[in-house]
């Protein structure tokens, strides 16, 4: 028997993204912009994911991570809705978010976003938080953008955190 999985899929009032579940099966694609299509179950296992379809941004955080984590994935996907705000369109924006460059600027400072908060929180290990998000911004990237200047990048973000 498939899995049903929970999933934010509307956005509720004047562009709060609130909860509204409904249930879909593990299978089931979501298109999460015209060229990206993943299944629920792949959505489900993400820290967090946030998307633009049409003129609606959707974004889901997973319930069951510590109480600091969640306010740092939050964080960074509050970011990353902030990033859509900036371009005309959810096209305009997956399209540069689809280039090495616009790929890595949104991830760095999504991750650094996220990071400064942990740091106000008190997370106790932020080097080993900054390695693991220096890790996912690599494999986001393919693994084809050298780490150093991903580290620059994050840097230059985790640098502005007040």
């Amino acid at each position: 028997m498939t899995k049903k999985w929970l999933f934010l899929l509307t956005a509720l009032g004047a562009g709060a993204n609130t909860c509204s579940v409904a249930y879909a099966q593990e299978t089931t694609f979501v298109r999460m912009s015209a060229e990206s299509v993943v299944t629920f179950g792949q959505l489900a296992e993400m820290d967090g994911v946030t998307f633009c379809i049409g003129k609606q941004v959707f974004t889901r955080v997973d319930p069951t991570l510590d109480s600091i984590m969640i306010r740092d994935v939050e964080v960074h996907e509050a970011k990353h809705r902030e990033q859509f705000a900036r371009f005309p369109s959810c096209d305009a924006f997956n399209a540069y978010y689809r280039t090495p460059v616009g790929k890595l600027q949104s991830e760095a400072e999504a991750y650094a976003a996220g990071w400064c908060e942990s740091r106000k929180l008190g997370y106790p290990d932020l080097e080993d938080l900054e390695r693991h998000y220096l890790q996912n911004i690599y494999r986001l990237l393919g693994g084809w953008t050298p780490i150093y200047t991903i580290l620059q990048t994050f840097k230059h973000y985790v640098d502005g955190c007040t």
